[in-house]
């Protein structure tokens, strides 16, 4: 567009140019004309007007030189800051698209960063719940296994039972022992085998009276802390 304009300036400027040449022509023909017939009054205004169109010319001309001067100096101008304007943006939208681009690779990341912990949290549910469902199945298994031994062994486990004397003989009542493979114990015809596990495995104890309905039990050493008995009881036929 500017272009344009300083091509159409200068073609006006050039016509207007060449317009003034041609008057200063006709005028210096008519000068002479009239020189010819010897009129002093008119030589001297044709000659006077021909100056005066002269300098309009010669100022034609520089304006013409100073405006196609002013205007390639402007354009030059224009086009340095142009160039340093577009560099900077150039430089700025780089380094825009430099740092897009990393905060899109963070996201990237920290997305596919989260979608592995909420599978790894996923997973660690499922297994969670595949392990609970085990467990599940094996307190089942045990306790049905514990509820048969009643009827194919006829044991019965009696756990946590306080020693009442550490120094003296202990007596319990079959009818007051709660097996957990069992309601109760049954009343039994015959004294039954019993044994006993204790949370202090060196310790053993002597069996003082065991009868159908009672059992008496004495440590062989005195050993200084609360300790608690497992019974293992065995129906005898």
């Amino acid at each position: 567009m500017q272009n344009n304009l300083l091509t159409i300036s200068i073609i006006l400027l050039v016509s207007i140019f060449i317009a003034n040449i041609l008057i200063l022509i006709y005028m210096f023909k008519q000068a002479r004309i009239k020189n010819n017939h010897n009129s002093d009054l008119n030589a001297n205004y044709l000659d006077l007007n021909f100056k005066f169109q002269l300098v309009i010319t010669t100022l034609w001309v520089v304006g013409v030189a100073i405006t196609t001067l002013g205007w390639n100096v402007k354009t030059q101008i224009v086009g340095e800051l142009k160039s340093e304007i577009l560099s900077d943006v150039k430089d700025d939208l780089g380094n825009l698209k430099g740092q897009a681009e990393l905060l899109n690779l963070s996201y990237k990341e920290s997305s596919n960063a989260i979608n592995n912990i909420q599978n790894n949290l996923y997973n660690l549910e499922n297994s969670t719940m595949q392990l609970i469902g085990k467990y599940d199945k094996l307190d089942n298994l045990l306790s049905e296994r514990m509820m048969n031994i009643e009827t194919i062994l006829k044991i019965y486990i009696v756990p946590d039972i306080k020693l009442v004397n550490e120094d003296s003989t202990s007596h319990y009542d079959y009818k007051n022992l709660k097996p957990i493979n069992s309601s109760n114990l049954p009343k039994f015809k015959k004294p039954p085998i019993v044994m006993i596990q204790t949370t202090a495995g060196a310790l053993t104890f002597d069996i003082e009276k065991n009868t159908e309905e009672y059992i008496e039990i004495r440590p062989n050493m005195i050993h200084g802390e609360e300790l608690y008995l497992t019974f293992w009881i065995v129906e005898r036929e």
